[in-house]
C-alpha cells in the first residue's frame, strides 16, 4: 500500500506541474486526480481478491465487477470497501 501512495504522489505532482505549465484546468486536474485515485484503489482491490481468493487478476476484476453490477454501485465504491475493511467475504465467486 505504501507503494501505491508514493506513486499517486508522484502522480500529484506531475498533475499539479502540467497545471502551473497552464497545460492543464484546474478542472481536468481534478478529474485526473480522482482517476488516478480511482484506479488506484480498483487495483489493490483486486490484489487483495486475488490473494485472499488465489485466483487470476482478470477472474479478481470481474468478481469485482460483478459485485458492482449485482449491488448496482460503482466499481470504485466496491473496490474501496474491499481495500477499508480488507474483506472479500461479500463477493460472490462468479
Amino acid at each position: 500500500m505504501d507503494a501505491l501512495e508514493a506513486r499517486f504522489d508522484v502522480d500529484r505532482e506531475v498533475i499539479a506541474q502540467l497545471q502551473a505549465d497552464g497545460l492543464l484546468s484546474e478542472e481536468h486536474a481534478a478529474h485526473l486526480s480522482h482517476a488516478l485515485q480511482s484506479s488506484r484503489k480498483i487495483g489493490a482491490a483486486i490484489g487483495i481478491v486475488m490473494a485472499e481468493r488465489k485466483v487470476s487478476e482478470a477472474a479478481a476484476f470481474h468478481i469485482l465487477s460483478k459485485a458492482s453490477q449485482d449491488s448496482n454501485r460503482k466499481l470504485q465504491v466496491v473496490a474501496h470497501e474491499v481495500v477499508s475493511d480488507g474483506n472479500t467475504r461479500g463477493l460472490r465467486p462468479d
